[in-house]
């Protein structure tokens, strides 16, 4: 083995110089980062597990101590890391998750808005129409007018339904896009 380039002199403890050299120093980096990775890894394992929760049962009430319970987490450091690791709480996120659904039956069906309102996982009806309004930009009556979404690609539809962010995230995330204008504006 070859020792190239740095050598660390730092001072012992009875006067004594310990002399590291670079193939040991590259050892003790790589292990060091080694165990940053593991422990990123296992937090981002830990909030997948939650948030694959959040989707199943998006149409329970759903107690944040309860989630960070299950997982070991007490309820502050889990609404910090699920932030940390997705970029909103726990409860934006589920907010999120039933709006989203919402627009899908709201597209799909003919149940009443309150029915669908109920099954998402809203116990008031108005407190569901002002959150809807709020992140999809109209009600859900109007959202349900504008009947069923055209052909397109399933990745497309699926990025483009996606409910932004509360307001004051990233307003360009919020904007509402007319479909026909974007279609139209699309090179051919």
């Amino acid at each position: 083995m070859e020792v190239v380039g740095v050598r660390v002199v730092r001072p012992g403890r009875s006067g004594t110089v310990d002399v590291l050299e670079q193939p040991v120093l590259t050892l003790i980096v790589a292990v060091i980062i080694a165990g940053v990775g593991d422990a990123t890894e296992r937090t981002n394992r830990t909030m997948l597990r939650v948030r694959d929760r959040i989707d199943r049962e998006y149409a329970a009430p759903l107690e944040l101590a309860a989630l960070a319970a299950a997982v070991g987490y007490s309820p502050d450091h889990l609404i910090r890391t699920f932030r940390r690791v997705f970029g909103e709480t726990p409860h934006r996120y589920l907010q999120r998750r039933r709006i989203e659904r919402a627009m899908f039956l709201l597209r799909t069906t003919q149940l009443p808005v309150i029915e669908i309102c109920l099954q998402v996982g809203f116990s008031s009806i108005g407190a569901f129409g002002e959150l809807f309004t709020t992140v999809v930009g109209e009600s859900p009556t109007a959202f349900r007018r504008r009947g069923a979404l055209p052909p397109a690609p399933a990745h497309f539809v699926r990025s483009w339904m996606r409910p932004s962010s509360h307001p004051g995230a990233d307003p360009a995330v919020g904007e509402r896009v007319d479909f026909e204008e974007a279609q139209a504006a699309q090179p051919r």
